[in-house]
């Protein structure tokens, strides 16, 4: 009798565990590749730095938290983000997206990078009136989108 409760318990946890394993990693993956928007327009050389690969931008690319963005001089991009506001990163610019908050069930981009060049938004969705930080090498912004 002990020995086949003992089957039974070994049975059940050799099932249970690999499927908890499965779903904690399944999760961590999903939050890891948060899309914050899509490159709408490209202008020049322009391209993203996703971990160690470097990807060259085209129109309807997701662009993703972490993600580094980078144009080269003479060239733009315009970044539709998912609540339909809108971001374009000037010649010879470098932004990432560092953390992004949920509004509205929306996930919005809450605190980005620039290294250098210039960046112009257009807000217009959820994220509208909430908070945001953009940080570069001398100064920190924070503020609400208006």
């Amino acid at each position: 009798m002990v020995t086949q409760r003992c089957l039974v318990y070994s049975r059940l946890v050799s099932l249970v565990v690999p499927t908890i394993l499965a779903m904690v990693m399944g999760v961590s993956t999903a939050y890891a590749q948060n899309t914050v928007g899509t490159v709408t327009q490209v202008q020049g050389a322009v391209s993203i730095q996703r971990g160690t690969a470097s990807v060259a931008v085209v129109p309807n690319l997701p662009v993703q938290v972490h993600d580094k963005i980078v144009t080269q001089p003479d060239a733009s991009v315009t970044i539709g983000l998912i609540d339909n506001s809108s971001l374009q990163l000037g010649s010879s610019s470098a932004l990432t997206f560092d953390e992004s908050t949920a509004i509205n069930g929306i996930g919005a981009p809450s605190k980005m990078t620039l290294l250098g060049g210039s960046v112009h938004t257009v807000i217009v969705g959820a994220m509208k009136g909430h908070p945001y930080e953009i940080r570069t090498p001398n100064a920190i912004s924070t503020g609400a989108w208006d």
